[in-house]
């Protein structure tokens, strides 16, 4: 008796309130799919199935609202991004998709607001209007302007939302141009929140079946020590490998569910060295068909340079125990690397030798093989003596 007296039974008090099953069950809708649901949506609820019917039916709606609302969140956020390193293009970027996907006119030099909060509220309503009828709608003139060319059509994509037809979609334009063109227009809708649901999927399935490899390798080792209790090992391994990979598979579900309905995916930034030109190409890429890089150099130099440190190191080596021949051609490779990268002038400046010297061919790397023996005498290959040093 003094033993139960004394148990502390505080733990328990929450338990005996008379909604803490409605309110748990909000809490953990809410934070499962965003919803918005209270413990009085739950307290006049006697069966299972009637709670289940009201969860689902929220979950729905708050499905509904990410496709629409996801899409615009990726816009402003990668735009916002875009706009640290080339702000015009990426206004113009963002115009582009707003015009593809909801028909607006928006000019990069006046937007409607420079707020990027009231530009997501703004394109939110705007993405509110995109139903079924507008789809349909839209799916009607494009098939207008097409007719009956499934290449019109892919045509009419391309030019007003950015996209092509694959295969599968011309094949369902042949049977029902109609329904084709809706479905094309609806994935469009929400591409964003599609390429966002398989990356997760693929990341989250391959973890999942990593682990669930390991642990099967880990019964697999353990479940013949059952025999000690007259089991058989191959039943039990079939029992337990059965529940595990359904275990698995109700954490995927778990977590697919919860990053799908709150997760978004992260733009990535450039450093600040590596921003974007206002000609599409990276600081320091030399744009195609230029002679000359960074600092006007030109491009037959840049390719002889790394190859003097190599040069002299071997010339270095081999001016004490190579033979006759490395060393003469190596001295010509010297000089003619030197003649290339420091003798150039005017177009008729240097004497007539001069001239004639730099129209020999130069040799680039020295004659002296990897698999040879190493001129500086010291028994070993020279791709692991002096070569390697070089």
């Amino acid at each position: 008796e003094k033993r139960i007296d004394a148990a502390d039974l505080d733990g328990l008090d929450k338990y005996l309130v008379d909604n803490y099953g409605s309110e748990e069950l909000a809490k953990w809708a809410n934070s499962r799919f965003d919803t918005e649901f209270k413990s009085e949506d739950f307290s006049e609820i006697e069966e299972p199935a009637q709670a289940i019917d009201i969860v689902v039916r929220g979950a729905r709606q708050a499905y509904e609202k990410r496709e629409r609302t996801y899409p615009v969140d990726y816009a402003i956020d990668m735009t916002s991004t875009l706009l640290r390193q080339n702000p015009q293009h990426a206004l113009q970027q963002f115009c582009a998709w707003v015009k593809a996907r909801y028909e607006l006119d928006w000019d990069w030099q006046n937007l409607p607001s420079t707020k990027p909060d009231e530009l997501r509220n703004r394109l939110y309503e705007e993405a509110e209007k995109w139903d079924d009828a507008r789809i349909s709608e839209r799916a009607d003139r494009a098939l207008a302007a097409a007719g009956d060319d499934v290449e019109a059509l892919d045509q009419w994509f391309r030019e007003n939302m950015n996209s092509r037809l694959n295969e599968d979609e011309r094949e369902q334009f042949k049977t029902d141009p109609k329904q084709a063109a809706k479905d094309k227009i609806a994935g469009l809708m929400r591409i964003e929140l599609t390429m966002f649901e398989r990356q997760v999927l693929l990341q989250i399935f391959d973890v999942a079946w990593k682990d669930h490899l390991y642990t099967m390798d880990q019964l697999r080792e353990s479940v013949s020590l059952r025999a000690v209790g007259q089991r058989d090992p191959r039943i039990e391994f079939k029992k337990e490998s059965g529940r595990q990979f359904e275990e698995m598979l109700q954490r995927i579900r778990d977590r697919v569910t919860e990053l799908v309905f709150k997760g978004r995916l992260s733009i990535p930034q450039q450093p600040a060295g590596q921003q974007q030109r206002p000609d599409g190409q990276q600081p320091g890429q030399p744009q195609p068909g230029a002679d000359s890089g960074d600092g006007g150099q030109p491009a037959a130099a840049r390719r002889t340079e790394p190859a003097q440190p190599a040069i002299a190191a071997a010339a270095a080596a081999a001016s004490t125990s190579g033979t006759a021949a490395q060393q003469r051609d190596l001295e010509a490779a010297m000089h003619a690397g030197a003649d290339d990268s420091g003798g150039s002038g005017s177009a008729g400046g240097g004497s007539a030798p001069a001239r004639k010297k730099k129209q020999q061919p130069v040799r680039a790397a020295p004659t002296v093989g990897r698999n040879e023996p190493c001129p500086c005498g010291s028994g070993k290959k020279y791709k692991q003596c002096c070569g390697r040093k070089s």
